[in-house]
C-alpha cells in the first residue's frame, strides 16, 4: 500500500482488518521495545526523567 491508495480511499478502514502484525513473540523486537522505552536518549516511547520531574513538579505546585 502507497500513501496515496491511504488518502484516496473512500471507506473508512476497518479496525485490525489486516490482522495483527506487531511480532510481540520475537524474542529479537521484545528486547528493542523494551531498550526503546527504557532508553533516557529520547521521549519517543517513555519520558526521560527529567520530563517525569517537570510534570511531577507541575501536578504538585
Amino acid at each position: 500500500m502507497q500513501l496515496i491508495d491511504i488518502v484516496r480511499r473512500t471507506d473508512a478502514p476497518r479496525p485490525w482488518a489486516e490482522g495483527e502484525k506487531i511480532p510481540w513473540d520475537d524474542p529479537a523486537f521484545s528486547r528493542r521495545m523494551l531498550q526503546e522505552h527504557l532508553s533516557q536518549e529520547h521521549d519517543a516511547a517513555s519520558r526521560r526523567f527529567a520530563v517525569i520531574d517537570q510534570h511531577v513538579a507541575w501536578i504538585h505546585d
